[in-house]
C-alpha cells in the first residue's frame, strides 16, 4: 500500500491480507468479531503484540465468549508472526526461534490497563519498538 512520504526518515509500513480459512467454522454461537479492516482481511500497520484466547467451553462454560488460557503471545512485526514465549524459571520474555530479539514485558503505563502493561521490543540490529505504552484520547 502506497504511504505518505516522511519528513524525518522511515515510511510507515502498511499491509492488507486476506484469508478465507479465518472465517470456516464460524457461526453465529461462537460470538465472531470481525477484524478492524473487515471479516477475514487483517490492516497491519507496522505491528502489534497480542494475547490469545481459548473458548470458553473448554473450560465447561456453556457460553460462547473467549477465555484467558495462560500467559502467552504474540509479536506480529515486518510483515510476519511469531509466538513469544515466557521462561518459567526468568520470566522473560523471547521469540519462538530466537534470532537475538528482546523482548520486556513491562508495567506501570498509563494505557488503561489493570497493571499498565505494555512491551519494548528491540531486535538484533537495535531497532526499538514500543507497544501498549500510551492511550489516545477518547
Amino acid at each position: 500500500m502506497r504511504t505518505p512520504p516522511s519528513l524525518g526518515g522511515d515510511e510507515p509500513e502498511l499491509s492488507l491480507a486476506y484469508s478465507s480459512q479465518s472465517l470456516d467454522g464460524r457461526t453465529a454461537a461462537t460470538n465472531n468479531q470481525a477484524s478492524w479492516a473487515g471479516d477475514g482481511f487483517e490492516l497491519s500497520p507496522g505491528g502489534y503484540i497480542e494475547r490469545r484466547y481459548k473458548s470458553c467451553t473448554l473450560d465447561g462454560k456453556k457460553t460462547g465468549d473467549l477465555c484467558w488460557d495462560q500467559d502467552n503471545a504474540v509479536l506480529s512485526l515486518g510483515g510476519s508472526s511469531i509466538e513469544l514465549i515466557k521462561d518459567a524459571t526468568t520470566k522473560q520474555w523471547r521469540p519462538k526461534r530466537d534470532d537475538g530479539t528482546r523482548v520486556e514485558a513491562l508495567t506501570g503505563a498509563a494505557n488503561g490497563d489493570n497493571n499498565g502493561e505494555h512491551w519494548r521490543v528491540t531486535t538484533a540490529d537495535g531497532t526499538q519498538y514500543t507497544f501498549g505504552l500510551n492511550r489516545l484520547p477518547g
